[in-house]
């Protein structure tokens, strides 16, 4: 298998509408269904983490798999001669999604926290103070390199599997690959993913264009061009949120 067939520009074309096309549908099946928990997941007092997760990892699966779906396609062809490949893919998205889930455990916790000071301390009088000030973090965090970073690493899929795949123990690696990607995405996604959860973002419409913009950066040759832009623009929305207040 030739590298530059690996890495052939119609390839990358192919993968990115790919991705986008299966977002649409993932969002379309799954994503209500994670919406349905989520709102459920707010009257549940004794099961609120385990719905809560449930509902994170749907819109975990709706959002952030088809930002994925390059790494896979080419984690697919690269082990296409590799026994027990089916379980590999199911490793290497195993090892991505468990770190999402992680990071809900860590915002589902922190969302209690924060709703904690808000009721208590300014008694649900400063409400605006929370979406503004996301905005604000989510804003600035666009041009911040340690986002360019993550997603420089998201965008290079071929490199990534490379400089991440051994082939020695090769579901453990494969586990080991995923778990990475994910850590990298979180890196890059982590202020939109808290914008869409906290600032009532869990709106079909919402989820919808944060997930195409998460899609478009990662996988589209012109996605690193609407970063700055779009950090330009939940500024904005963040000062305009503070003036009407």
């Amino acid at each position: 298998m030739s590298l530059a067939l690996l890495t052939s520009d119609n390839l990358q074309k192919k993968l990115a509408y790919a991705s986008i096309i299966t977002l649409v549908l993932l969002l379309a099946i799954v994503g209500y269904s994670g919406h349905y928990f989520m709102m459920n997941a707010k009257q549940a007092q004794l099961m609120g983490l385990s719905l809560f997760l449930i509902s994170w990892l749907m819109m975990t699966m709706a959002m952030m798999l088809p930002t994925m779906i390059p790494l896979l396609l080419m984690f697919y062809r690269i082990t296409v001669d590799k026994p027990l490949q089916t379980l590999l893919m199911v490793s290497v998205t195993g090892g991505y999604l468990s770190v999402w889930c992680l990071f809900g455990v860590i915002i589902f916790y922190g969302s209690l926290v924060i709703k904690y000071i808000f009721s208590n301390i300014f008694h649900g009088q400063q409400a605006w103070l929370l979406s503004a000030s996301l905005l604000f973090i989510a804003g600035i965090f666009q041009f911040s390199s340690l986002k360019y970073q993550c997603l420089r690493k998201c965008r290079s899929t071929y490199g990534f599997i490379v400089t991440h795949w051994r082939g020695g123990n090769t579901l453990w690696q494969s586990f080991r690959l995923g778990t990475a990607h994910g850590l990298f995405c979180i890196g890059c996604c982590w202020a939109l993913m808290l914008l869409m959860f906290i600032v009532s973002a869990y709106h079909l419409v919402w989820m919808l264009a944060l997930a195409l913009v998460m899609a478009i950066e990662k996988n589209v040759s012109w996605g690193s061009k609407i970063t700055k832009p779009l950090g330009i623009l939940l500024v904005f929305v963040a000062m305009i949120v503070t003036i009407n207040q």
